[in-house]
């Protein structure tokens, strides 16, 4: 099985999440989220996030993860934590992890068009 892979700018993120939120879910896509050419991490299934050596991970509102990479990129991007498990509607439903997981989540990807930030 191939796994979409869309690229997505931070100040894009609600309005994609929105419309991919069940692709996500599922494992059929996934999301990389960027911030001026910067790659700020992956949005991907609850199952591929199982099966990453994560130890610092908290949760939070996938409606707030704009926001609040906004307010905290350079912390996050220093690694303060691992990953974040995303819910919707207090259910958890998608994992957020730092971009030094992109060799961990050996997945066959697909790369599609790609979003300037």
């Amino acid at each position: 099985m191939t796994i979409l892979c869309r690229q997505v700018s931070l100040r894009e993120l609600s309005a994609y999440a929105r419309a991919h939120r069940r692709r996500w879910q599922t494992g059929m896509e996934t999301a990389i989220v960027t911030h001026h050419r910067t790659t700020l991490g992956f949005i991907i299934s609850l199952d591929i996030f199982a099966t990453l050596p994560t130890e610092a991970v908290t949760q939070m509102p996938l409606r707030d993860l704009q926001l609040w990479l906004l307010q905290n990129q350079y912390g996050w991007t220093e690694g303060i934590m691992d990953g974040l498990t995303l819910t919707w509607h207090k259910r958890e439903v998608l994992a957020f992890v730092h971009p030094r997981y992109a060799t961990n989540c050996l997945l066959p990807i697909q790369q599609s068009s790609i979003h300037n930030s």
